[in-house]
């Protein structure tokens, strides 16, 4: 528990007390290629639907980009003893609004 709370601090000193944070998102368009990236430790399910949701373009989805401030993991995570998720200050759904804010930027890229 102490090992916790020491992480937990540190966490914090990142994001600051603030009930919540603008998460710069980071978005290259390289060719016909996608480059998404966030300063976030996201999982792999990230990567996996934006892929699907673009299947006709390459994506290269990249974690702790300019920083590293915590873990983002799947909701169906929370509620679990395992360190991505008492380890996050992000409440449970950060991952997917991420994905759908991903979403909405790719989108504009690739029409534009």
């Amino acid at each position: 528990m102490s090992e916790r709370l020491g992480r937990k601090k540190t966490v914090r000193s990142w994001i600051s007390h603030l009930r919540s944070v603008r998460m710069p998102l980071r978005l290259w368009k390289v060719g016909g290629a996608l480059i998404v990236g966030q300063p976030t430790e996201g999982y792999s399910e990230m990567q996996v639907e934006l892929r699907r949701q673009f299947p006709d373009t390459p994506v290269c989805a990249r974690s702790l980009v300019n920083g590293c401030i915590a873990y983002q993991p799947p909701a169906g995570m929370y509620g679990t003893d395992v360190y991505p998720v008492w380890q996050s200050p992000f409440a449970e759904g950060n991952m997917e609004l991420t994905i759908e804010a991903f979403s909405q930027e790719m989108r504009k890229q690739l029409t534009a």
